[in-house]
């Protein structure tokens, strides 16, 4: 007998899974198919015909790759829409294993065409206010400098410390989620897709001055090297984006007129203002000629010596900026009735750990539509007593 409550029977009866979904919750997940065979206990040839269209796993075979990959059901049958994109992507290594590099791409990938197009069907996200750079094989120091000059006058904040650099960046039109990464060697990465800047920043626990540094970096990828290919020299593109965070948290002007001293009790002042690491003020001075090499030797030395190279002075003081746009985007949609947050989960087709995760929400966001439900059940029951 038919019994449509039975989701199970539904599915085997009426539907056959998008097999570019599974290949992409797969690569997503970081799993080859034969890791992926191996946790399912089916053969490496059948996850093959299963990214082929080939063969339709069953509901059995379709629930272990479910809990394997920590995607809902919906997810292998939700339609995709297909549009060609070709992002150029910016890493501080080419190290990165091929099989990372195609996870990072996927997150990056579902991130804007699931999230963010979600978003889309009811808010117009805008245009960034980044400023346009023309393409340049090598980037001085002093163009570096004009550019950042040129973006502090655009952004409002002039020779002014940066308070909230998450939210500024935010507001110019930058996309930014904390994202597991799954690599130790991967702080964040970035990309332009379409007129879309991107960042994605590994959800690691850092301090908040270094997750301000990663975030300053990524900026200057994306602004200095827009229109480059992914092959250009990794070594100089670093360096370049390196002196862009450097010179955006603490311009050249301002390490001048501060630094009269180059102990690192003298930078504990420094870093409370600015929100900068002391490492990355030392870097400033050797930059910027204020410290011999011989000097930024020692001062790496008393580094490692006082054991700051993991944790620095005022560390636990600084506190971590966190994305919000997401989180109020999907608040404004809850509180005008738009949508409710089921239906989120629902269209987005993500676990709500994942969507909590990747969107930076409230670790009850999803909690509380339950709560305001269940109070209101027991607020009816009281009544009737």
């Amino acid at each position: 007998m038919f019994d449509r409550n039975n989701k199970n029977q539904v599915y085997s009866i009426e539907r056959l899974i998008i097999p570019e979904r599974l290949k992409d919750a797969r690569i997503y997940r970081g799993y080859s198919q034969q890791e992926l065979a191996d946790k399912i206990n089916v053969s490496k040839q059948a996850v093959s015909s299963y990214e082929k269209g080939n063969k339709n796993p069953s509901i059995e075979v379709l629930s272990n790759i479910s809990k394997t990959l920590k995607f809902p059901f919906d997810f292998f049958y939700k339609e995709m829409e297909y549009k060609e994109i070709n992002p150029v992507y910016f890493f501080r290594s080419m190290s990165i294993p091929k099989k990372n590099k195609e996870m990072l791409y996927k997150k990056l990938e579902y991130f804007n065409s699931e999230i963010l197009g979600f978003c889309e069907n009811y808010i117009n996200l805008g245009r960034n206010n980044l400023v346009e750079v023309e393409r340049k094989d090598y980037f001085t120091q002093e163009d570096i400098r004009k550019i950042v000059k040129d973006i502090r006058q655009n952004w409002g904040i002039y020779d002014l410390p940066i308070n909230d650099l998450m939210y500024l960046m935010q507001k110019n039109g930058c996309i930014i989620s904390y994202i597991n990464l799954n690599s130790e060697k991967t702080d964040g990465f970035s990309c332009w897709i379409e007129d879309r800047p991107i960042i994605l920043i590994n959800n690691i626990k850092d301090s908040a001055t270094r997750l301000r540094f990663t975030l300053a970096h990524e900026l200057g990828h994306i602004i200095l090297h827009k229109n480059l290919s992914n092959e250009e020299s990794l070594k100089q593109r670093e360096a370049e984006a390196n002196f862009f965070a450097g010179e955006l948290l603490f311009p050249t002007e301002q390490v001048i007129n501060e630094i009269y001293s180059t102990t690192l009790d003298s930078f504990i002042p420094i870093k409370y203002k600015w929100k900068i690491s002391i490492a990355a003020i030392i870097r400033r001075c050797l930059d910027l000629e204020l410290i011999t090499d011989d000097r930024h030797l020692m001062l790496q030395k008393q580094l490692s010596k006082r054991k700051w190279r993991v944790v620095e002075p005022l560390d636990d003081m600084i506190k971590n900026e966190e994305p919000r746009l997401i989180q109020d985007i999907f608040d404004l949609l809850v509180n005008k009735n738009i949508v409710t947050k089921n239906y989120i989960i629902e269209n987005i087709c993500f676990d709500d750990e994942e969507l909590i995760e990747i969107c930076g929400l409230r670790e009850d966001f999803f909690k509380e539509e339950l709560n305001i439900k269940l109070n209101k059940k027991t607020s009816n029951l009281s009544r009737v007593k």
